[in-house]
């Protein structure tokens, strides 16, 4: 069931990154993402578009601060900035990268701590992702995409509103 959300999810993120242009593709996933885990029973705070963290989740037991990469090609760039940028906030510092263009599209959910600033294979990444939050995020992921497809292929603005 999970492999076959995974796929359903590739195709909905294909086609998304049919409709919108890299940057615009980026902010999008970079929405439902936080929708994902708003759906999860998290608050999210400090989203933005421009700077870090892109945004902040928080519950009764846990707390993130996030950067989401979301990039179109098999490989992410982490850059020290990106690292720094999350770290000494009060709140665990994770990347959020989404694994498209892999037919098993799902969300990455990896530790900023002992990351080093360069180009990783999204393949290694999985390897050190937190696997149960993992799981879950990429099913709500599986759950968002169609409710909020329409919104998304208008644009990043038409799902600030469902993160607030």
């Amino acid at each position: 069931m999970v492999e076959q959300a995974y796929v359903h999810a590739w195709a909905e993120v294909n086609d998304l990154a049919k409709y919108l242009e890299a940057s615009e593709f980026g902010k999008v996933c970079q929405c439902l993402l936080a929708i994902c885990f708003k759906q999860l029973g998290y608050s999210v705070t400090h989203f933005q578009f421009i700077g870090r963290p892109d945004f902040v989740v928080e519950s009764s037991t846990e707390n993130f601060s996030v950067e989401v990469k979301s990039s179109l090609r098999r490989s992410v760039t982490i850059k020290r900035t990106d690292i720094s940028g999350i770290e000494g906030l009060g709140h665990a510092p994770v990347f959020g990268i989404l694994t498209y263009p892999d037919m098993s599209t799902r969300w990455l959910v990896v530790d900023a701590v002992g990351l080093s600033a360069r180009t990783y294979a999204k393949s290694e990444l999985a390897s050190i992702s937190r696997s149960t939050l993992e799981t879950k995020v990429s099913l709500a992921f599986s759950a968002v995409l169609p409710k909020y497809k329409r919104r998304a292929i208008e644009g990043a603005s038409q799902l600030v509103d469902f993160i607030r």
